[in-house]
This record gives C-alpha cells, sequence and structure tokens, in this order.
C-alpha cells in the first residue's frame, strides 16, 4: 500500500486506535470522522511527507496533542472537532503555509493561541471555540483580512482587548 493517496474510512462504526501509518508515505488524504475510534493519536499522522487533509473529527475518544510541525509541512486542512485532544496548541502550526482549515472546535486544548496561526497566508476558516485557551487573542495581520472567512474562538477563558485587526477581515 505503499502508493496509497487516500484512506476514506468516514461514518463507519469502527473502534479501537489508529494504527502507524507513517510506511504509507504516500498518503495524501485521512478521513476517519464519525466512527467511534478512541486512544493516542501517532503523532506521525501530522507529519507525513505529503498530507494535505486530516480529518479525524467526531471521534470523542481520541486523544493526544499535536506535535511540533515540520518545516516542508504540505497540510492544507486539518479537523479535529469533538475528540478529546490536550496540550498547547504549538507555534510550528505556523510552518504548515498550505493551511486553509485549521478546525480544533471542543477539545481540551490549554494555554495561549500562537501568534503564527495568525500568520498562515492561506487560512480561511479557524475554530478553536469550545477548548480552555486563556490569554489574549494575539493581533491579526491586515493580510488574512484576503482569505479568513471564519474566525471563532468562543467558550474560552480569553481576556483583554478585541485586536484591532479585528476590523480589517
Amino acid at each position: 500500500f505503499s502508493s496509497l493517496k487516500t484512506l476514506y474510512l468516514y461514518y463507519n462504526e469502527l473502534t479501537g486506535s489508529i494504527p502507524d501509518l507513517s510506511p504509507l508515505t504516500s498518503l495524501e488524504e485521512i478521513d476517519l470522522d464519525t466512527n467511534s475510534l478512541a486512544g493516542d493519536v501517532p503523532g506521525s499522522l501530522f507529519n507525513l511527507p505529503n498530507i494535505r487533509y486530516l480529518y479525524l473529527l467526531y471521534n470523542k475518544g481520541l486523544t493526544g496533542s499535536i506535535p511540533n510541525i515540520q518545516d516542508q509541512s504540505r497540510l492544507e486542512r486539518i479537523s479535529l472537532f469533538q475528540c478529546s485532544f490536550f496540550g498547547s496548541l504549538p507555534s510550528s502550526l505556523g510552518k504548515a503555509s498550505g493551511l486553509e482549515l485549521l478546525q480544533l472546535k471542543n477539545n481540551a486544548f490549554t494555554g495561549t493561541i500562537p501568534s503564527e496561526i495568525f500568520g498562515l497566508p492561506k487560512l480561511e476558516t479557524l475554530g478553536l471555540h469550545g477548548n480552555r485557551l486563556t490569554g489574549f487573542i494575539p493581533s491579526i495581520p491586515e493580510s488574512l483580512g484576503t482569505t479568513l472567512v471564519s474566525l471563532s474562538l468562543g467558550g474560552n477563558q480569553l481576556q483583554g482587548p478585541i485586536p484591532d485587526g479585528l476590523a480589517g477581515l
């Protein structure tokens, strides 16, 4: 299966943990959403050499944290909505310069929002609501206004002023 590019197993009743898929170096798209998967997600999924789409949403039993993202990341879409991920968001998410969708709603992420996320040039959707994020909302560069269409930060413990850059979106 070393030539496998897409793995779509969504909307099933799959159980257990996600195996190590690192031997699948050609894999570009993984969609395991809406199953009953549980356990720690292998960090290697986020850094497969050709991975572009990673959909693990609606698997409440999936846990783990987002590892540091490699410099040459090809990630375009990450959706971990309604899982049980935890830990802080790595600033290395900013290295995924092709990232269009970052949907991390309703998990247990903590810490601050890395400012590098707001520097992603192609970001269209940023969903971080329903976590345990704290601190200030980072400044939002004017350039993000050309791509960002959805920003959801509610249901956290953010504080401070609303960033001025928000008006440019």
